[in-house]
């Protein structure tokens, strides 16, 4: 089985030399949640975002984070 770690290491060290992240990494999947159980469904306020980013795009900025 293949190690995650140099794939990750390899775009972290992108991400640091040409001072950008991947398009890829930031998009979002959405999803709209009810704040509590019992309230209106037809009420938009009723509703909390919820953004979904990948895995990966949290530990690459974290480490980016710490090196700059």
């Amino acid at each position: 089985m293949d190690q995650p770690l140099p794939p990750i290491t390899a775009i972290t060290n992108m991400s640091m030399d040409e001072l950008m992240t991947m398009l890829c990494l930031k998009r979002a999947t959405i999803a709209s949640l009810m704040k509590r159980s019992g309230l209106a469904k037809e009420e938009m306020k009723n509703y909390r975002p919820i953004f979904n980013l990948p895995f990966i795009s949290k530990p690459i900025e974290k480490v980016v984070a710490s090196r700059v």
